[in-house]
């Protein structure tokens, strides 16, 4: 994350977005090379988590989803019970946050005479 300071001072900001997923990507790479000499693994285990990645990697390429699987249920969505059961209680969360917010200077100063 010191290399995004000096990016930021060097460059634009969007050198920032393209920097990080690779400086985390670097060191997700460094990781795992250093998890694969690790002293308390054994070969075995090793070689199946290995392979069981290099599996999943395969059948995730395998299953690209097209346009059609990506469609969203927009219906469904706006439709459900619990969808709008947490929006409006979000909604009377924040209004009573900013009530209290907004009125707790006058309430203090009428009673804290």
């Amino acid at each position: 994350m010191v290399s995004c300071g000096a990016l930021l001072g060097t460059f634009w900001y969007s050198t920032l977005q393209h920097s990080i997923p690779g400086n985390f990507e670097l060191t997700l790479n460094k990781l795992i090379a250093l998890k694969r000499d690790h002293i308390r693994i054994s070969v075995e285990e090793r070689d199946y988590i290995e392979t069981s990645i290099a599996q999943y990697q395969q059948t995730s390429l395998e299953k690209s989803p097209t346009s059609s699987d990506t469609s969203v249920p927009w219906k469904g969505i706006l439709t459900s019970k619990v969808l709008w059961a947490v929006a409006i209680a979000h909604l009377a969360s924040n209004w009573g946050i900013y009530q209290m917010n907004s009125l707790l200077p006058t309430y203090l100063s009428d009673v804290l005479q």
